[in-house]
């Protein structure tokens, strides 16, 4: 049994990948969220102990995923990516679109609205990868719109043990007053739902 985030996966890496136009202006986006990104998870790092007792944050990256709003937490980002080229696998699940090359390693992609069993469409130019990281489980998942970093006080995160929008509670940290939805991302890593067989 093998994890789906494998380097071995290149010698079956044959199909030809999908290719999306990606402009200027969208590369200026990335690197200026991904330059926020290692900005906010040093501030993190250097926050006084003090200053954490007195009202915990939780720092999340805010997105849109069929039609609702979502949140995971930044230590789980490794960084965001434009789905400029995605190679489909065979035998696989459906919510695996296929593998991409992240700086000549191998990882594969996800496609979260069928892991959820959610509405979608098909993948286009607005549609960004996540890159989730999590010890040795790392893969991307393609969400519909990024949105911004932001801070959320622990106390405001209303707990549910209910399933929001066709999302098992098992993956919810719970609900916000925008209503936005926190995701659990180190349940999301590493649910064993994403191990598959391959022989």
């Amino acid at each position: 049994m093998n994890r789906i985030a494998l380097k071995s996966m290149q010698d079956i890496v044959r199909d030809k990948p999908k290719e999306l136009i990606v402009t200027n202006q969208q590369k200026e986006d990335i690197v200026g969220f991904n330059a926020e990104l290692l900005s906010r998870r040093a501030q993190i790092l250097a926050k006084p102990l003090q200053q954490e007792l007195i009202e915990k944050s939780m720092t999340v990256l805010h997105f849109q995923l069929a039609y609702e709003q979502y949140a995971v937490e930044t230590k789980y980002i490794k960084e965001v990516l434009f789905v400029k080229s995605i190679t489909p696998l065979p035998l696989t699940p459906k919510f695996v679109l296929g593998v991409v090359n992240i700086y000549g390693e191998i990882i594969s992609a996800l496609d979260i609205r069928k892991f959820f069993n959610l509405p979608g469409e098909p993948v286009n130019d607005l549609n960004r990868l996540l890159v989730l990281q999590d010890n040795d489980m790392i893969f991307g998942v393609l969400v519909d719109r990024i949105r911004e970093i932001i801070d959320i006080p622990v106390s405001k995160i209303m707990k549910t043990s209910l399933s929001l929008t066709g999302i098992h509670s098992n993956y919810i940290l719970g609900l916000t007053d925008e209503k936005i939805i926190v995701l659990n991302g180190g349940a999301l890593i590493n649910d064993p739902s994403i191990i598959i067989n391959q022989t």
